[in-house]
């Protein structure tokens, strides 16, 4: 187990656009079929891409390397558990120092097109300064594919969210056990969406 930064300075404005923009896709571990794999049915578009993130970068970066840790604990987790209920997934992380919130969508709707995923489910682990929670927390999304040249791919309306609040407090981010949260909100994701 590792222990989260506490996040003393937020950085809560979006900086100007970035040079680049990296997408870094991990794959998920070779697994045998078993009795309970099953292919995504056509209405789930072959896959559903797990996207994983940060926010609010700080000035520390060790504080940003803990928080990239924690993300990608939380979202490899969910990934895993979505896959072994025999979806086709495929992982986007990326580092909480990438802000650039309309590349950020314009690249993972680009990524679920080329693969040909039917859902994006992000997930997410934060401190919300506002409030003074930390924040961890499950979206799903529908791509909704182009239909003609005035109405192009876009991510749809949120089908799912699943958010759970704790103090932001020292002994709190040294006990939060990233990969739980991700099982516990993937399999409430599971259960609620009907999904496997």
């Amino acid at each position: 187990m590792f222990t989260l930064h506490r996040t003393v300075r937020l950085v809560y404005a979006v900086p100007g656009l970035m040079a680049a923009f990296v997408l870094a896709a991990l794959p998920l571990p070779a697994r045998a079929a078993g009795p309970d794999s099953r292919p995504a049915t056509s209405t789930e578009g072959g896959c559903t891409l797990v996207f994983g993130h940060g926010r609010h970068p700080s000035e520390d970066e060790a504080a940003n390397k803990s928080w990239d840790e924690a993300n990608r604990a939380m979202a490899s987790q969910v990934a895993a558990d979505l896959a072994a209920g025999g979806r086709r997934i495929v992982r986007v992380l990326l580092p909480v120092t990438v802000t650039d919130v309309p590349a950020i969508v314009d690249g993972v709707l680009q990524r679920a097109l080329q693969q040909g995923c039917g859902r994006i489910v992000e997930s997410n682990l934060f401190v919300d300064g506002a409030a003074d929670v930390i924040v961890a927390r499950l979206r799903a999304y529908a791509v909704e594919p182009a239909r003609g040249a005035g109405r192009p791919a876009r991510i749809g309306a949120t089908l799912y969210t699943h958010q759970q609040e704790y103090p932001n407090t020292q002994r709190h981010l040294e006990r939060l056990v990233p990969a739980t949260l991700g099982k516990e909100l993937a399999a409430d994701y599971v259960q609620r969406q009907g999904v496997r």
